[in-house]
C-alpha cells in the first residue's frame, strides 16, 4: 500500500500478514477462516488502507471467482464481497489476480479461460465471462457476474487473455498485462487498452492457434509485444519449429519463451530507482523448464529480469539480472526495492537497487538572475527531464502525458553555501501566467508557475501549515507563494502568503519557451515568513547533504 507505506504478505494458506520493511518482523492480520476464500487465494492488492483479496471458492466444475476487501484499521478485519461470479464450469478457470489502479479508483482482475485452447468441451467452450480482464470501482459491493453479455460488458476492460497472472502500470500510465499460453506456446506481454481483443482462443502470439475448433469471428485481434532479447526469447517447439534463440538468429519472440511461467510484472512507477534501472519494468519467472532458458540454460530456479521498453517501435528487451530463486510467485516494488516471495519455501527476499538522484555541481563563481542563463557555470550542470505527470485534471486523457509541443520541460541545478540555483526550460503553447499588476494570491496555483518542493533540513515533515518543508509557487511575475507556517489549520482567512526574501527569480518567454532562472535561499523549519531576519534558520549546504 504505497499510500500508507505498508507491505502485506499473503501465504498459500490464505493467511494475511503485515511486514515491517525496515527491520525484520511481521504480524498476522487475518486467516482463511475469516475471509472464507476456501479454495485458493490468488492475489492481493492494497490502496489507502483497504486490502483486496482475490481467489476461488468451490470444487471441481462448481468453482466461482471471488474478490473481497477489508479496511485494515478494523479489528478484527471485516471482510466484504466485492465481486462474485457464477459457477465458471471448468476446473481451469477462476480469478487469477487482483490489482488496484494507481489512483485507487478501480480494481482490475482477470478471469482465466476454462479450456486449454478454446475447444469445445462436453458441448461447451469458453463463456462470455472467461478469458477477460475486468475493472470495477473500488467502492463496489456484492457485484455478481454471470454469463450474460449485457451484465458483464460494462466491466470488461480487455478480451482474449487466456491466463493473466498480473498487470502493471509504467510511470507514463501505460498498462501492460501477462498472458500465460501453456501447451508449449510462448507467454505474452500485451499493451492493454480498453476494448481491445488480444487473440485467445484464435491466436497464440502472432500465429493462428492450431488446436482450437472454434471459428473466429470478424474481430481485430491485437498482437503481443515483441521481445528483441537477449533473454527469455527462445522460440519453437510448436508448428514443428525447432527450438532456437530468437535474438541470436536475427528474429524476435512474441513475447516470452514457452514454459517460462511468468509470474509477475512490475514497473518503477514511483520513479525511485536510479542508474540503469530507472523507469524500467521487471518480470518474475518461476523457471521450471529448459525450453525457455531466460537465464542462459539454468532451468531449475526462477529469475528476476529487467524489461526495457522501446516506446517508438512497440518492442521490448528482457535482460535477466538475478537468478536462483526457489519457484518465485510474486513481487512488489517499494521505492527502490523489490520484495519477492518464493512459493516453495515461503521466503521473502528484498532486492535493493540504486536510488534515483541528481548530482548538482558546486557553483564556483556567480550567477546573475536575469533569465538569460548565459554564464558558463550552467554548462557544468547536467539536464534532467521534467517528465513525471503528477496530476491530470482532464479525465479523458487517462493520465497520458501531454504532447511535447503542448508541454515539456527540463531543469538543471547548482549550489553554493546557503543557496540552490535552478535553471528550468518549459515549453508551453499557452501563456497562462499572472500578468503585471495582478494580485499575487489570486488563483496562484491555477496559473502557470514553477513549483519547487524542498525539505532543506530533510526533516520529513509536511509543508502545509508548517515550514518543515516548502512547496514554493514561483509566479511569472516573480512572486513566491506558499501556505503560512503557523500551524493554523483553518482555511479562513486564506493561509496563502507571499514569501519575501527566500527566492530571487526571473522568467523570460520567447515564443512558447519559458526560461526560469531561480536563486533559492535555504531555511530550516524555524523559518518565519513574517520576520525580516531569518539568519538563524539558514541551512548551509555541503557536498551530499541533500
Amino acid at each position: 500500500d504505497k499510500w500508507k507505506d505498508k507491505l502485506y504478505y499473503l501465504n498459500k494458506e490464505g493467511e494475511l500478514y503485515e511486514i515491517n520493511t525496515s527491520t525484520p518482523g511481521y504480524f498476522m492480520l487475518s486467516g482463511k477462516n475469516e475471509h472464507h476464500i476456501s479454495n485458493e487465494v490468488t492475489g492481493i492488492s492494497a490502496f489507502n488502507g483497504t486490502v483486496f483479496l482475490s481467489g476461488n471458492v468451490g470444487i471441481g466444475s462448481t468453482i466461482s471467482g471471488v474478490i473481497k476487501k477489508a479496511i485494515i484499521s478494523s479489528n478484527p478485519l471485516s471482510w466484504k464481497t466485492v465481486v462474485l461470479t457464477e459457477s465458471l464450469n471448468g476446473t481451469n478457470s477462476g480469478i487469477g489476480f487482483v490489482k488496484t489502479d494507481p489512483e485507487g479508483q478501480k480494481i482490475f482482475f482477470g478471469i482465466t479461460a476454462r479450456t486449454q485452447s478454446g475447444e469445445q468441451v462436453s458441448g461447451s467452450g469458453e463463456s462470455s465471462l472467461t478469458a477477460n480482464i475486468y475493472s470495477i470501482q473500488t467502492n463496489s459491493d456484492s457485484t455478481y457476474l454471470t454469463d450474460v453479455s449485457t451484465i458483464i460488458s460494462p466491466f470488461i476492460y480487455a478480451k482474449g487473455i487466456k491466463k493473466s497472472n498480473d498487470i502493471g502500470w509504467d510511470y507514463k500510465g501505460n498498462l501492460f498485462g501477462l498472458d500465460i499460453s501453456g501447451n508449449g506456446y510462448p507467454d505474452e506481454i500485451n499493451l492493454l487498452k480498453k476494448g481491445n481483443h488480444y487473440g485467445f482462443p484464435w491466436k497464440i502470439g502472432v500465429l493462428p492457434n492450431p488446436e482450437t475448433d472454434v471459428n473466429p469471428p470478424a474481430l481485430t485481434l491485437i498482437d503481443p509485444l515483441s521481445n528483441i532479447g537477449p533473454h527469455a526469447d527462445f522460440i519453437g517447439g510448436f508448428y514443428n519449429i525447432p527450438v532456437t534463440d530468437a535474438s541470436l538468429n536475427g528474429v524476435m519472440a512474441t513475447t516470452i519463451s514457452p514454459y517460462a511461467e511468468t509470474q509477475a510484472i512490475e514497473f518503477d512507477f514511483s520513479r525511485k530507482m536510479g542508474g540503469f534501472y530507472a523507469d524500467k519494468g521487471f518480470l518474475l519467472f518461476k523457471g521450471d523448464n529448459p525450453l525457455h532458458a531466460p537465464y542462459e540454460g539454468d532451468s531449475t530456479m526462477g529469475a528476476l529480469s529487467m524489461v526495457i521498453m522501446d516506446g517508438e517501435n512497440g518492442n521490448l528487451s528482457i535482460q535477466t539480472i538475478i537468478k536462483g530463486f526457489q519457484s518465485p510467485v510474486d513481487m512488489e516494488i517499494v521505492d527502490n526495492q523489490i520484495f519477492l516471495i518464493e512459493g516453495s519455501t515461503g521466503k521473502l527476499w528484498k532486492v535493493t537497487f540504486p536510488e534515483r538522484r541528481y548530482d548538482a555541481p558546486k557553483l564556483k563563481n556567480t550567477i546573475t538572475i536575469d533569465g538569460l542563463a548565459d554564464e558558463s557555470e550552467w554548462n557544468k550542470a547536467p539536464w534532467a527531464p521534467l517528465d513525471y505527470l503528477w496530476m491530470d485534471l482532464v479525465s479523458a486523457n487517462q493520465n497520458t502525458p501531454p504532447a511535447p509541443a503542448d508541454f515539456s520541460g527540463r531543469y538543471k541545478a547548482l549550489w553554493k553555501d546557503t543557496k540552490i540555483y535552478i535553471l528550468a526550460e518549459i515549453t508551453d503553447d499557452v501563456d497562462d501566467g499572472n500578468k503585471y499588476g495582478d494580485y499575487p494570491l489570486n488563483k496562484y496555483a491555477d496559473h502557470d508557475c514553477l513549483e519547487v518542493f524542498i525539505d532543506p533540513d530533510m526533516s520529513g515533515g509536511p509543508h502545509e501549515r508548517s515550514n518543515q518543508a516548502f512547496a514554493l509557487h514561483i509566479s511569472t511575475q516573480n512572486f513566491t507563494i506558499d501556505l503560512r507556517g503557523d500551524g493554523v489549520t483553518s482555511w479562513s482567512p486564506d493561509p496563502a502568503r507571499v514569501f519575501y526574501g527566500i527566492v530571487n527569480s526571473k522568467v523570460v518567454r520567447k515564443g512558447t519557451l519559458n526560461t526560469w532562472e531561480v536563486e533559492l535561499t535555504l531555511y530550516n523549519r524555524y523559518f518565519d515568513e513574517l520576520q525580516s531576519d531569518n539568519s538563524e534558520a539558514l541551512v548551509t549546504l555541503t557536498s551530499g547533504s541533500m
